[in-house]
């Protein structure tokens, strides 16, 4: 599978150094295109940029990361929601998520909702077969 593509919205700059180190040792073939604190300049990004998989707090200030989601007719990327709360989780159902992963963040969390997102990625890279 060639590099994926992430971007990582996140108003905690601290939160954000914290999973893009868990990600660069787990997933080292991951190309981080950016990290973003302000939720105007992430949205720029999803629209203008080829973005795999979304790390997306929920819990920010002006918008939260569902209310970004919201903002979007169709979803072409893999979301996996990175919250210090657990009651957003429903939300995240509805979203499709690949994954929530409560923060602290925990590897095998973290593993396990990146390797759902990477499996989605695939399925819809393979070509689509008819069955009669």
């Amino acid at each position: 599978m060639p590099d994926i593509r992430c971007l990582i919205i996140d108003d905690e700059a601290k939160s954000i150094e914290v999973l893009s180190e868990r990600l660069n040792l787990l997933f080292p073939n991951f190309q981080i295109l950016d990290k973003i604190t302000d939720w105007r300049k992430g949205l720029e990004i999803l629209h203008t940029s080829q973005v795999d998989i979304l790390f997306l707090d929920i819990s920010m200030p002006e918008k939260s990361g569902i209310d970004i989601l919201r903002l979007f007719s169709t979803i072409d990327f893999e979301v996996i929601l990175v919250s210090a709360y657990s009651q957003f989780a429903i939300e995240a159902i509805k979203f499709s998520a690949s994954g929530y992963v409560l923060k602290p963040i925990d590897d095998y969390e973290l593993s396990f909702a990146v390797n759902k997102a990477l499996q989605r990625i695939k399925e819809r890279s393979l070509p689509k077969t008819v069955s009669h």
